[in-house]
């Protein structure tokens, strides 16, 4: 099949890099296997963590530097909207733990009657209030 392939593509003078061409027919299986090599408890825990983050690279790229100044956060500094630091970090943890919620219900598919009235409150939740109906 490959060389028919081949062929075709250099009859309508196109090139084909064949390592290329062979290599994208397997990535998705090559991936698969090293997500798997990450899950499996017999690999070793560093090559389990080689896998994981080469997963993640594929995925996202390559984690960029995140220059700073080496300092350490002052938790009761003020920010430019008013708030210090220490509150800022106490909400985003609130408001990602309500979303963390939300995945919850739509992964688990808890019907939205049943959610909590703080969940249906999101603007974000409107987008499933008719999902009990499709049931």
């Amino acid at each position: 099949m490959r060389d028919k392939l081949v062929r075709d593509l250099r009859r309508l003078n196109l090139s084909v890099n064949v390592t290329q061409f062979t290599a994208q027919r397997y990535e998705q299986e090559c991936v698969t296997l090293v997500r798997d090599m990450a899950f499996s408890l017999e690999v070793q825990p560093d090559l389990r963590l080689k896998c994981a983050a080469q997963v993640v690279a594929w995925a996202r790229g390559a984690v960029q530097e995140w220059p700073h100044d080496r300092g350490t956060i002052d938790p009761d500094e003020r920010t430019p909207f008013g708030e210090t630091v220490g509150e800022t970090i106490d909400a985003i943890k609130v408001e990602t733990a309500v979303f963390e919620e939300l995945d919850s219900l739509v992964r688990r598919n808890v019907p939205y009657s049943e959610w909590p009235e703080r969940i249906k409150a999101l603007p974000e939740s409107a987008m499933f209030a008719d999902s009990d109906s499709d049931r």
